[in-house]
């Protein structure tokens, strides 16, 4: 879910988060809960894979080990 970014408020590593993924193409992005990582992160990667999941869904790691696509 993208929050339209009249609502989203910059922050401090906006910039260099972009940096970093038009330099290295892939970033991990960790620190405590509920700070806002995947919200801003959201608002600038052009495509994301989440490791966590839904009761139901397969697990993203196997896929991944399946796919070498993701």
């Amino acid at each position: 879910m993208i929050i339209a970014m009249e609502l989203y408020l910059p922050r401090l590593i906006d910039e260099k988060l972009v940096t970093y993924l038009n330099t290295f193409g892939a970033v991990s992005v960790e620190g405590p809960k509920w700070i806002g990582k995947t919200l801003t992160c959201e608002q600038v990667a052009k495509s994301a894979f989440y490791f966590s999941r839904r009761p139901g869904e397969p697990d993203p790691l196997e896929i991944a080990k399946l796919d070498s696509s993701y």
